[in-house]
């Protein structure tokens, strides 16, 4: 709102001067009038970037409630952080189970006495959660912790919801900061739950040591018991399955009822499922019994080593899936796609878009697929999770149905559709950032695609299983989390590599993706190597002139302008304004030309005619851009609509120019309309607008303004450290520009504070051998030895054999 009304304010300023000098001097020129409209409008965006600029950012998350990982005074609300299963219909509570849960101070392992699945151990541990939540309990975190990724990811998130994440809070850190948090700061009332463990390993090390939390960890592995005190869940006893029968039919077989129990063993899961097929089928126990016999289960189902479950509750599984099936053809669809994805639940929305995919023939709406999703729920194939907008099958569930799938010979085909409905989800790019959560659950479901056998030649499934891999490593660099995608690159790499060859498209995009967080990184070196090689591949398959061959010649062109800057050397400069030349001269010349990755490709070349000190042409091919921009888009042309806001780009490079240039008057109006644009197109606390707001502290700077200039940069510290961790390259660099300003105005303390933080990032993500990490040491001995202190304990750690530092 104040930067919406600050825009206002600014334009009406711009043109209000510029219509009274021609009122009141008729015969002024042009020219000046201009200028004075320009000097007046810089005058009034100074307090006016303040006043929209003085709040510090907040993160607009619903579940934060804690103030520096403490509750807050008031006592507002609870954090309640992961997909906690609702409960089931005809809930037996085992009060007796769960007062041992509340007995235990520590750590409480849930495991069955038989080792299978089906037995109630997540369900016991949900119960006491949902419990929990009612008591007001201040923190309830529910993790699925079926390898040692979903464990960390698990913390990071409940890290994110207290507030610990001001600082270092790449997923590691922030995973670590919330062990510490469990171990220090919960009290008593705060529950943690590692649901589905297979053995210690994933969970051990996010234990916490100490403190007074709940922790439950429910696991199949009787190994997990070392991990705390266990309580040992058996099946039903014959008399509460019986209960239970009788509660959820409300029939009166007593004698039928035991028999059914017996042959389904007493499993809570298949209890449910055949309770079910009684109720909607109006069958006796009886009848249902004698179904459950007469299944086949040798023809349908697979056989491990280790299934301890009686074959009667796989039957009870299949007999439930038949009878939706049979009263809704499309239970078998839906049911063959929440098979085969993520054990931790599915968003509704990704079920949702079967309504628009192209094998939906039958005009299936959102509200059919709604209302199958509750005839499953009702038969105990799903459950809802507490919000209600993901669904949970049960892992025995999953097991039984994708086995009768391998043995069939069927389990492709609902694969496949399972990945292009994920695919039909993904948000543009454009939309990333607000979506993150989206993003990463996508992700969550492509590993749970890939993660049952690895493919060992390329199908049509295992290529659009690859495609949405190669798509998770891009979007997690758009949304600023390149560390992840270090840590993932490579393997979809090699995947690529080994499926596809080395000569594929797909391959290439594979290594771009790495490619884009080295560089994101400062890890100029490799991504400079890595682009190389992929616009080599482009322009040998594809040719020069190809769209896909300019688009990856303007990020190699960024790695030279990047490394060039970052590492002070004009060589790499020179060699991205020939590159950024030619590319833009290639866009132009193009039959067709594209005009909205030409804007993009002249805009690269302005920065880099900036950073190279060729200034008067800087500002030369700015103007004209922003000239260009604002016709296309007075126009309404479509490849400027499709740029969503062309002129942004335009008028941001063009202020940096006019600033470069020494035109303090002319580039202060740009940058404040630039911001404000910023704001209403992507929201305040966007990182392009705080990127902009970055741009508008170093003007400040350099017109007279220091003081304001430094709480600027502060704040957009604050907020990138908060947002995308300390060791995001964006923190990084905000550091290195907030030290810089405080050296040169002498805030010597706060510089230095700066610069060790900065020098803390570099050699977390760089190593103490890169040139950014050997700028920054440099500057913060040099700044030591000015101030006459010795490097702090930190200081000499990070650099290890360079203690001089």
């Amino acid at each position: 709102m104040r930067w919406g009304l600050s825009g206002v304010l600014l334009s009406a300023t711009f043109f209000g001067s510029w219509g009274l000098c021609a009122l009141l001097f008729p015969g002024l020129g042009q020219d000046v009038a201009l200028a004075l409209a320009g000097l007046a409008t810089a005058v009034v965006s100074l307090p006016l970037g303040v006043w929209a600029g003085n709040q510090r950012p907040s993160v607009r998350d619903a579940s934060r409630r804690f103030n520096r990982g403490r509750l807050d005074p008031d006592g507002r609300g609870q954090v309640v952080v992961g997909e906690i299963p609702r409960e089931p219909p005809a809930y037996q509570q085992r009060l007796d189970l769960r007062q041992q849960l509340v007995d235990i101070r520590g750590i409480a392992v849930v495991t069955a006495v038989t080792g299978s699945r089906g037995i109630g151990k997540t369900h016991l541990a949900a119960g006491f959660a949902r419990h929990c939540i009612a008591q007001g309990w201040p923190l309830v975190a529910w993790i699925v912790a079926e390898d040692e990724n979903q464990a960390m990811a698990g913390m990071d998130r409940l890290a994110r919801a207290l507030g610990l994440t001001a600082r270092q809070d790449d997923s590691l850190t922030a995973a670590r900061k919330a062990r510490a948090w469990l171990e220090v700061d919960a009290g008593a009332r705060s529950l943690l739950v590692f649901d589905n463990v297979p053995d210690p390993e994933p969970v051990r090390r996010w234990l916490p040591a100490a403190g007074a939390a709940h922790v439950i960890v429910t696991s199949t592995s009787h190994a997990c018991e070392d991990l705390g005190t266990p309580v040992r869940v058996e099946a039903f006893s014959l008399s509460e399955s019986v209960a239970f029968l009788h509660q959820r039919t409300g029939l009166d077989e007593d004698a039928d009822a035991q028999a059914l129990a017996e042959e389904v063993g007493c499993l809570p899961l298949a209890l449910g499922q055949a309770a079910a097929a009684i109720r909607t089928q109006r069958l006796s126990c009886r009848t249902l019994l004698e179904r459950i016999k007469s299944m086949p289960m040798d023809r349908l189902l697979l056989t491990s080593p280790g299934d301890h479950y009686p074959d009667g509750a796989a039957q009870a599984v299949l007999l439930a899936l038949r009878t939706v099936e049979d009263a809704d053809p499309l239970a078998r669809t839906l049911t063959g796609v929440v098979m085969v994805l993520s054990a931790a639940g599915t968003f509704r929305t990704i079920l949702h878009a079967y309504a628009e995919h192209e094998g939906n023939s039958g005009g299936v709406t959102c509200a059919d697929i709604d209302a199958t999703i509750g005839r499953m729920v009702e038969a105990s194939l799903l459950t809802f999770t507490l919000d209600g907008e993901a669904v949970l099958m049960h892992r025995f569930t999953q097991r039984v149905l994708r086995d009768r799938a391998r043995r069939t010979g069927t389990l492709d085909e609902p694969t496949l559709l399972a990945a292009q409905l994920v695919a039909a989800c993904r948000p543009t790019r454009a939309d990333m950032w607000d979506r993150r959560a989206v993003v990463k659950h996508l992700i969550l479901q492509t590993d749970a695609l890939w993660a049952p056998a690895v493919p060992e030649s390329a199908t049509p499934t295992t290529r659009e299983i690859l495609g949405l891999r190669i798509w998770g490593d891009h979007a997690l660099w758009t949304i600023g989390d390149a560390l992840l995608v270090l840590e993932r690159a490579p393997q979809v790499i090699a995947d690529c590599r080994r499926l596809l060859g080395d000569d594929c498209e797909d391959t290439n995009q594979a290594r771009y993706g790495l490619a884009l967080a080295y560089g994101a990184l400062g890890r100029h070196d490799e991504a400079t190597e890595m682009n190389q090689n992929i616009v080599d591949w482009y322009t040998a398959h594809r040719g020069p002139d190809h769209p896909m061959t300019l688009n990856h010649r303007n990020t190699l062109g960024n790695n030279y302008l990047e490394s060039g800057r970052d590492f002070g050397d004009p060589a790499r400069l020179q060699a991205a304004i020939a590159l950024h030349e030619e590319t833009y001269a290639r866009y132009k010349r193009a039959p067709r030309p594209d005009d909205a990755l030409a804007l993009r490709s002249a805009v690269n070349l302005a920065r880099a005619y900036r950073e190279g000190g060729r200034i008067r042409e800087a500002v030369s091919l700015a103007e004209q851009l922003l000239h260009d921009s604002e016709r296309a888009v007075r126009r309404g042309e479509e490849s400027a609509l499709r740029l969503g806001r062309p002129t942004l780009w335009a008028r941001a490079v063009l202020a940096q120019a006019y600033a470069a240039d020494e035109n303090v008057v002319a580039a202060m109006p740009l940058i404040e309309q630039t911001i404000s644009e910023s704001s209403t197109e992507y929201g305040a606390h966007h990182p392009y607008t705080w990127d902009y707001r970055l741009q508008r502290a170093a003007i400040l700077q350099q017109a007279g303004r220091p003081s304001i200039a430094i709480t600027e940069i502060q704040n957009a510290v604050a907020y990138f450290a908060e947002i995308q961790g300390e060791y995001n390259a964006s923190t990084r660099q905000a550091l290195v520009q907030l030290a810089d300003t405080c050296r040169e105005e002498g805030r010597l303390p706060e510089a230095l504070e700066a610069y060790e933080r900065a020098l803390a990032s570099c050699t977390h993500t760089l190593g103490t051998d890169n040139p950014i990490t050997l700028h920054v040491a440099g500057h913060l001995t040099e700044l030591r030895n000015r101030h006459g202190s010795r490097p702090t304990r930190r200081v000499r750690r990070l650099l290890g054999h360079r203690g001089s530092a």
